[in-house]
């Protein structure tokens, strides 16, 4: 799949505000619909890097997320409460890398779970496609075990199963052994290199919530250019970073 050079560039922060991308989510949400506009595939799931690293062992699944609309707005992950014990406001980092297109978005932030049940079923019927959903309760709390070809093989026939019409499985539950966990960003950064192959011309976007300190670990190791930091709303600060 070839990159599109005619891809709308963004040049600097106060492009990126002149064009309405003042908040974080919503320039996401734009490069998310060009992505699966041009690739032709969904640009809904991204990785956990980083969740209580302590719980996670190499043979976890990873996590399902979203990202929601509206009054349900953030980023969302389905997991198996027994396995990844989730600390309330645990740090968590996601990385949505498009590389073909020369951009990829760094997010820090917060995940604590969701207790309320009825909001959980919501967002869980909502949020996940038909066959996230169908696997995640054909894998209960297999989900984040290290299985044998055999066992991973009957939780794909179960999904399918529950997938075909009239067959009386109900996919818009999630199982008692599912936890959802809600994300909420702190940080933000957008990496758009040139598609040329001339570095001098990359721009990097960092989005730090004024809700928290402006020294993310994200950003330690880029050079901050002060002269062209700007407000881009009453949550948060714009500055351009230098790649």
């Amino acid at each position: 799949l070839q990159a599109d050079p005619s891809w709308t560039s963004l040049a600097c922060p106060q492009d990126a505000i002149a064009r309405g991308f003042g908040s974080p989510y919503t320039l996401f949400q734009q490069w998310q619909r060009e992505v699966s506009a041009r690739s032709g595939r969904a640009a809904s799931i991204a990785v956990l890097a980083t969740a209580c690293s302590e719980t996670l062992g190499p043979s976890q699944r990873p996590v399902q997320i979203f990202n929601g609309v509206g009054s349900a707005a953030g980023f969302f992950m389905l997991t198996v409460g027994g396995s990844r014990k989730l600390r309330s406001n645990a740090r968590a980092s996601l990385l949505y890398s498009w590389h073909q297109f020369g951009r990829y978005v760094s997010i820090e932030g917060l995940a604590s779970a969701i207790s309320d049940p009825v909001r959980t079923s919501a967002l869980f019927s909502e949020g996940f496609p038909p066959s996230i959903r169908a696997a995640f309760i054909a894998a209960g709390d297999r989900q984040s075990r290290a299985l044998t070809a055999g066992q991973a093989d009957q939780i794909a026939d179960a999904a399918r199963l529950a997938l075909l019409p009239n067959n009386g499985s109900d996919i818009n539950r999630p199982p008692d052994s599912m936890v959802l966990v809600h994300f909420e960003p702190v940080y933000y950064e957008f990496y758009q290199s040139d598609l040329s192959g001339e570095s001098c011309s990359a721009v990097c976007l960092a989005y730090y919530s004024s809700s928290c300190a402006t020294d993310s670990s994200a950003s330690s190791e880029l050079a901050v250019d002060d002269s062209a930091t700007f407000a881009g709303d009453n949550n948060w600060l714009l500055r351009q970073l230098c790649p």
